[in-house]
């Protein structure tokens, strides 16, 4: 299991595991990200992420994508 900050782009993965429980946790579970869901990585920069999810693309901060485990 590794942070999704620290994953290689241009790969399918699915979240094992959210460990935010504060409000930027329950919006990224609004947004689908929650344990069981496949996200597809499109890039990386300096740690920070861009993810399509269910036909949406999201970006997320560095601290942000260390929380979400795949």
């Amino acid at each position: 299991m590794t942070a999704l900050s620290l994953a290689q782009p241009g790969m399918n993965y699915t979240i094992k595991w959210n460990v935010s429980q504060d409000d930027m946790g329950k919006a990224m579970k609004r947004m689908g990200l929650c344990p069981g869901a496949t996200v597809f990585l499109l890039n990386s920069y300096f740690g920070s992420v861009i993810v399509c999810i269910k036909g949406r693309r999201i970006a997320f901060s560095k601290e942000a994508a260390f929380y979400i485990k795949v």
